[in-house]
């Protein structure tokens, strides 16, 4: 009944909020910040401080102008939860943000917006490579790499757009980043997708790469 009770709210509140963005409706100047599915590795661990999300969105808010507009995109895969009554009041209260729906393309607001934010989601990965820069918020895998800022209290938006991505020097540091990791399978679920897929050699694998995490060869 709870599950039912939920699950109903949040349809009825994503109906009401939620809008379709295509080229022809976008702001001028905006910021786009998909968001994570809740919950999730990604995000209630690897977002340390801002495991939740309006967090993040409203440190955001604060640094951009008054005339820029944060685009806030809703998971495809996202559920009720974490989605009730409040989370939508908070969200809406801000004036400079845009409930996007789960059909708007991420492709046009990636090509269209000044930078991506996130907390530790791929859209910051996919936004350098398009040499975009991005703002995270969290402890991304790729927060060393060219191109993305971490978030601090009292820095400025003018220090996101002006930072400029190397494409030489990005392709360098992603390869230094890659050197330091380690084949393995870590959920189960992936196991389907993993050819040859053999549990010892997995097991291995795992504990190398711990055993060298933990001596700090990596």
């Amino acid at each position: 009944v709870q599950n039912f009770s939920q699950a109903k709210e949040f349809r009825k509140n994503y109906n009401k909020h939620a809008k379709q963005i295509t080229i022809n409706n976008l702001p001028e100047i905006f910021v786009y910040f998909p968001l994570h599915l809740n919950p999730e590795l990604t995000i209630n661990t690897l977002g340390g401080k801002y495991s939740d999300q309006l967090d993040a969105i409203e440190s955001l808010s604060e640094i951009i102008p008054r005339d820029w507009t944060i685009i806030v995109k809703e998971n495809p895969k996202q559920g009720p939860q974490q989605r009730g009554e409040n989370f939508f009041n908070r969200l809406l209260s801000l004036n400079n943000t845009l409930y996007a729906s789960k059909e708007t393309s991420t492709y046009l607001l990636l090509e269209h917006c000044q930078f991506t934010a996130t907390v530790t989601g791929t859209v910051g990965w996919e936004s350098i490579t398009g040499l975009k820069p991005t703002l995270i918020f969290g402890h991304a895998w790729y927060r060393s790499l060219p191109g993305v800022v971490s978030y601090r209290e009292g820095m400025t938006v003018n220090e996101i757009i002006n930072t400029k991505i190397d494409k030489t020097k990005l392709q360098e540091k992603y390869n230094i980043l890659m050197s330091k990791t380690h084949h393995g399978v870590m959920d189960s679920v992936y196991t389907q997708i993993y050819k040859n897929y053999s549990p010892q050699k997995n097991v291995e694998s795992l504990y190398q790469f711990l055993d060298s995490f933990c001596k700090n060869k990596l």
